[in-house]
């Protein structure tokens, strides 16, 4: 009796906190989103577009209410898919992806920059050059607007996914040659990648296997330090964000028991030992992280409101709370702090077709 009374008392508090619904913005259709923020506060959009061909589109916003007309970035003959953006100090913005234009069999991790709000854009340059397969890259600005990007690829062996990284000093003109940063035996996959202002670049995986894990690894163009193991029980889905102090934040799904209900947990680097944010009683997967001013804000999907029908949740200035509160399924979805809120954006799958839904959550300080 007691059990039944505190689980009520969870359940009945989480939902208190929803009560307070954001106002919700459709964006267009479109699926696989990556969203970043300028130094002004403009928001910059990534996406797979919904129409046949597969193609990387990107849209821009001043306020996150009208949008600019989407711009073809990919433009390619073969299947786009994946995309991660960044952008850079001087507002330009950075866009990788998978594209098969190389091959079929073996796709490859494609750049493009634009350099004016997206009116044009650089021709699409093959940044891995691998002979196997190379998917779900992830891009990140690193001091003096460097550019670094981390794909999972199949060189060494399809059975073993491998992560590679190559870096670029020039706004993406030229790269280096790939370069193995893994050398994992399991099946390295959903690589996430941030630079910090000292130069610094992180990565982290999730490493298949009996008991999954997460993997953890920093270092320069010149050298990397050996690979970490983070977390414990069954975990998945890391993502990263790094603060303005340097401070390195780490978050991912995680299972401490195989009959328990994953939780998204936040790790700082540096730290003891992992926090659950969620603490739902559904099912929390797709995390995102980012770091305001006030602190660390993560999102993530959970069936809490319903299994068929899981919705956006965030934590948020010590508030758990569902965001997006559809009918319909929301997935992925991605972050972009500004001052005075939070942008969270996501995919709604809505009978049969993609849309990508927008909303804000106010934090004091950011």
């Amino acid at each position: 009796m007691k059990k039944s009374f505190l689980w009520l008392l969870l359940v009945g508090g989480l939902l208190a906190a929803a009560s307070a619904r954001p106002r919700l913005n459709s964006v267009c259709a479109g699926k696989d989103p990556s969203l970043a923020a300028d130094l002004q506060g403009g928001l910059h959009l990534a996406y797979e577009g919904s129409r046949a061909g597969n193609d990387i589109y990107y849209r821009s916003s001043v306020d996150g209410r009208s949008w600019s007309e989407e711009v073809n970035v990919s433009n390619s003959s073969g299947i786009s898919s994946e995309p991660a953006l960044a952008v850079e100090r001087s507002g330009a913005v950075d866009v990788v992806w998978a594209d098969t234009t190389s091959g079929s069999d073996h796709p490859d991790i494609y750049f493009a920059r634009t350099g004016d709000a997206g009116k044009t854009w650089s021709t699409a340059l093959d940044v891995s050059r691998t002979p196997r397969l190379s998917r779900s890259p992830s891009v990140a600005v690193g001091p003096h607007d460097s550019l670094h990007v981390c794909w999972v690829d199949t060189s060494r062996g399809r059975s073993f996914p491998d992560l590679y990284y190559v870096f670029s000093y020039n706004h993406g003109q030229s790269w280096s040659k790939p370069a193995l940063i893994s050398g994992s035996t399991g099946v390295t996959s959903r690589p996430a990648l941030v630079a910090s202002a000292d130069g610094q670049i992180h990565v982290a995986w999730a490493d298949g296997g009996s008991r999954p894990a997460i993997r953890y690894i920093h270092g320069q163009a010149d050298g990397w330090a050996s690979a970490r193991a983070l977390g414990n029980g069954f975990c998945s889905q890391p993502c990263l964000a790094v603060g303005p102090r340097d401070q390195v934040l780490l978050g991912w799904i995680g299972q401490l028991r195989s009959h328990e209900s994953p939780n998204v947990y936040l790790y700082p680097l540096g730290s003891t030992q992992s926090v659950n944010v969620s603490r739902t009683p559904g099912t929390s997967r797709d995390p995102a992280l980012a770091i305001g001013a006030t602190g660390p804000v993560l999102s993530w999907i959970d069936t809490t409101s319903g299994a068929s029908t899981p919705d956006v949740w965030m934590s948020v200035g010590g508030r758990v709370l569902d965001v997006s509160h559809t009918p319909g399924v929301s997935r992925m979805p991605v972050l972009a702090p500004v001052k005075g809120k939070v942008w969270v954006l996501w995919e709604e799958l809505e009978l049969g077709s993609c849309w990508l839904k927008l909303t804000s959550v106010p934090v004091k300080g950011t």
